[in-house]
């Protein structure tokens, strides 16, 4: 074997190589569908950068819709990555350690291909913050998402170069298409979801409302708001509107009236959230318990 003609390609042009192994993934993606709700919209963050053009000029070929974001457009803000919330695929190609969390990603997300790849000493980390990734339906985690198939395109190159033989480049096949969630049925899971939180949330707020008044804030318009460090309750008492709001720029989670008894918005809640209120919502149960033995 040739190790100086492997180190050699290795070390070259190193985004290149992370451009073709996207560009193979991009490939198994089905074109978009109108007729079939498959019109689908994809975010590219980093879209500037070497790796991101070539992946949006590929993207825009195969007839998708891109969403374009990079840090170094003009008048760019943080609060602009949030966009990608709007989007079905998230793909980043920026190399920032941890630029995308929870407050980015959306179950709506069908796939998010991580291509970041950075060593921070005592972890490996890509542009998603791993504690975000199970949000998405699809995710490529860092190490061993993209990794392999980056070293599969070295291996073509390398046996090419050896061999001084060209042939097709290798593609590939899904064997095992991945299933993907459509919107109307990712908005279904948001309603189901929804009415968890709800039950729980209200209790909760009822709870504390009546042996915790100190915790409430009271806002203009007859606005009731219980703070806390991942979520915050609202009660709008004028127009019969109870709200549940995450933390860290989350925004939004759920709307619910209570006039109609319905939800009239749900968008950005996981399954983590519907389990942690349930748990929430088990503890004041337990505590109003307790408070029953001690007053008998």
């Amino acid at each position: 074997m040739n190790l100086e003609l492997l180190i050699i390609l290795t070390m070259c042009d190193p985004t290149c190589r992370l451009k073709s192994s996207i560009s193979r993934l991009i490939a198994t993606l089905p074109k978009p569908d109108l007729c079939r709700e498959q019109w689908i919209e994809i975010a590219v963050v980093g879209a500037r950068g070497f790796v991101g053009q070539g992946v949006v000029q590929q993207l825009y070929d195969r007839g998708f819709s891109v969403l374009a974001l990079d840090q170094r457009d003009s008048g760019f803000v943080p609060e602009d990555l949030l966009q990608v919330r709007n989007a079905d695929i998230v793909i980043s190609t920026t190399g920032q350690p941890e630029l995308l969390d929870e407050r980015h990603l959306v179950p709506d997300h069908r796939l998010v291909l991580d291509s970041g790849f950075t060593n921070l000493g005592d972890r490996i980390c890509g542009d998603i913050r791993a504690s975000a990734r199970a949000i998405a339906q699809n995710f490529t985690p860092v190490p061993g998402g993209i990794g392999p198939t980056e070293m599969a395109v070295l291996l073509e190159r390398f046996v090419s170069q050896e061999l001084s033989v060209r042939f097709t480049p290798w593609q590939i096949e899904a064997t095992n298409p991945v299933v993907y969630l459509t919107r109307s049925q990712v908005q279904q899971q948001q309603q189901e979801w929804a009415s968890t939180v709800y039950a729980s949330a209200v209790e909760v707020f009822n709870h504390k409302l009546s042996t915790e008044l100190d915790a409430f804030q009271s806002e203009e318009n007859g606005v009731l708001v219980l703070p806390g460090q991942n979520y915050s309750l609202r009660l709008d008492r004028d127009q019969n509107i109870f709200s549940v709001e995450g933390a860290n720029d989350r925004g939004t989670l759920a709307v619910y009236s209570l006039k109609q008894g319905a939800t009239i918005m749900s968008r950005g809640l996981t399954a983590i959230d519907a389990d942690t209120w349930v748990q929430f919502q088990r503890q004041i149960s337990t505590e109003f318990r307790q408070d029953e033995e001690i007053e008998r």
